[in-house]
């Protein structure tokens, strides 16, 4: 019989072995070419980009590439202006390979891998494509096969568990003693013409009042995430509610890992936007005065576009992967102190209880929030 887990043991003891024979070098940021690998979700994607705006004042003159998942991870970092170009990946065993043969004539000096990277192929991507130097967080506690790449990685940035996942990766400079930059408003990103008009014209019908309020809701977060949901009858009640105020539009956003939502919210009187055109997606967040979402990735492209945020916690710990915008709404039942419990994405976990930290989260109390802000904002503009 066959025992996968030694076969998984001689290949990365092969791996090991072939990479001690790597030359070690070491190289500086100035006048570099990099590769900086971020192919997790659109979230940890965006929180990745104050890193890549730092490495490019510190590199203006170098070259500047990411690799990333196909899709909104790409069309977010293809409108960035201090990247000169942007690869997909896909985990494939052959297209990996005939990628790394690609990035390979390139010749990269410097590869950053950000945070969290634990795939294993994309752990393996800076042997196969030769970079003279990689820089990557230290997971020896977190993927028992780390260890296999102390050559590949032989100086790892130790994980500091007290950082927010933007300061987490820009830790990652602290390999070439630089002072570490605290987190600043994320640059200005570009939306496009093309993205801006289509948004207006979906919205035209929605929201014929200019002056009234844009509410932008989204249901729903990465399949399978169940602890990071509140319930959308919860969301529904919101929603009714919020209608009470006046000049308010309800808009609810769906993606491919809820779509099951759609008709459920359409049956409750509520307008849908469920649209696989990316650029018109981000046009219309950019439109919406509030953003109403659980932890997702959707949550982080509002505070990209400086979007005013409520969030309504689950599982996952806000202090970590919260949003950076320049109004952010936490909420956090109070009640429930077993949270925040999940650190990274589980796979095949079982959970002992209901969710009740975000379960139990009321509609009236977010309401509540948003209205008083709302009567905030109304007599701020009045004074």
């Amino acid at each position: 019989m066959i025992n996968s887990r030694n076969i998984i043991k001689k290949v990365f003891g092969l791996i090991f072995w072939l990479t001690t024979f790597k030359r070690k070098k070491s190289t500086k940021l100035k006048n570099s070419r990099i590769l900086i690998i971020s192919c997790i979700g659109i979230g940890n994607s965006i929180l990745s980009i104050p890193l890549i705006k730092r490495i490019k004042e510190l590199n203006p003159s170098g070259q500047i590439d990411i690799l990333t998942t196909g899709g909104f991870n790409k069309t977010i970092f293809q409108n960035l202006d201090f990247v000169d170009h942007v690869f997909s990946y896909e985990n494939k065993a052959t297209k990996t390979f005939r990628l790394s043969r690609f990035l390979r004539k390139i010749e990269y000096d410097l590869c950053f891998l950000t945070f969290p990277t634990l795939s294993m192929p994309l752990l393996v991507l800076p042997f196969l494509i030769k970079s003279k130097m990689n820089i990557v967080h230290d997971y020896h506690s977190l993927n028992p096969y780390f260890k296999y790449f102390s050559n590949l990685f032989p100086k790892p940035v130790s994980i500091n568990n007290n950082l927010h996942d933007i300061e987490q990766n820009l830790n990652l400079l602290s390999s070439f003693s630089f002072e570490i930059a605290k987190f600043n408003p994320y640059p200005p990103f570009n939306l496009k013409d093309e993205w801006k008009e289509l948004a207006q014209i979906f919205l035209r019908s929605l929201v014929p009042n200019r002056n009234s309020l844009l509410f932008c809701i989204h249901p729903g977060s990465k399949s399978g995430t169940d602890y990071k949901r509140w319930p959308l009858k919860n969301y529904i009640s919101l929603a009714k509610k919020l209608k009470t105020l006046k000049n308010v539009n309800i808009l609810f956003l769906v993606g491919p890992d809820e779509s099951e939502m759609a008709d459920h919210i359409h049956i409750k009187g509520f307008p849908v936007l469920q649209s696989k055109n990316i650029g018109m997606v981000i046009g219309v967040i950019n439109n919406c005065n509030y953003f109403i979402s659980n932890d997702s990735g959707m949550m982080h492209v509002s505070a990209l576009l400086g979007r005013k945020i409520i969030t309504i916690w689950g599982g996952t710990d806000e202090k970590r992967n919260g949003a950076r915008s320049t109004s952010v709404f936490n909420i956090i039942n109070p009640d429930v102190l077993c949270r925040p419990c999940v650190k990274f994405i589980p796979k095949n976990k079982t959970f002992s209880c209901q969710f009740e930290c975000i379960r139990q989260t009321k509609a009236i109390d977010v309401f509540n929030l948003i209205s008083a802000d709302i009567k905030k904002g109304k007599e701020s503009h009045e004074s």
